[in-house]
């Protein structure tokens, strides 16, 4: 896959719109990263003739120090979405929070077992048999472009996401949900936030 770089124009109109356009897409050779992203984007602010009071960038380090070597633009921010996520993975890192999440984990799987075995007594006991030959409700109208029989129930969803993949395989009975409990899909989009409103923006 070839690295590439884009970038895009944030405005507002006289009305008060804001409104986004594409100013360039090109190919990002690997070499001297930091000096070719600042060339590329000063020669594209020349070009297009734009004031730029701010470049709103990831928090990568090429894109750091080339925004050092930028001569035409000096305010720049860090994209806030990336910025954030940057600050979740550091507190999840922290060994009393990965403990304290690591022991929430254990108390969701255990009451996920006992869920399981007190609806299967005639089951083995193993986790892995409560699966094998349950029905499957199926919502035929909103599969997620999955196909028939293969869309997840929500406590799929959580075996999935606390024991691995192999359980995405299996079929939960529809009795073992919580009372009121839908069907949703893993697979779900999700929104995501709009990159943040400077004049130009870079990915």
């Amino acid at each position: 896959m070839e690295p590439y770089i884009t970038m895009t124009a944030h405005y507002l109109t006289a009305t008060w719109e804001m409104k986004a356009k594409v100013l360039r897409t090109c190919l990002m050779p690997k070499r001297h990263a930091n000096a070719n992203i600042a060339q590329r984007l000063t020669d594209t602010i020349r070009e297009w003739g734009l004031v730029v009071f701010c470049v709103i960038h990831n928090n990568a380090s090429s894109m750091n120090l080339a925004m050092t070597l930028c001569e035409d633009f000096s305010n720049d921010l860090g994209c806030t979405g990336h910025t954030l996520q940057l600050a979740i993975k550091a507190g999840l890192d922290l060994p009393e929070v990965a403990k304290a999440i690591d022991a929430a984990r254990q108390v969701v799987k255990s009451h996920l077992i006992q869920l399981l075995r007190d609806g299967e007594a005639d089951q083995p006991a193993a986790t892995g048999g409560a699966f094998d030959d349950a029905p499957t409700d199926i919502d035929e109208d909103n599969n997620n472009g999955e196909e028939p029989g293969k869309k997840k129930t929500r406590l799929e969803s959580d075996y999935e996401e606390l024991f691995g993949p192999h359980y995405a395989s299996k079929k939960v009975k529809r009795r073992h949900l919580p009372r009121g409990g839908t069907r949703i899909s893993p697979d779900d989009p999700h929104p995501h936030d709009e990159q943040p409103s400077g004049v130009v923006g870079t990915q």
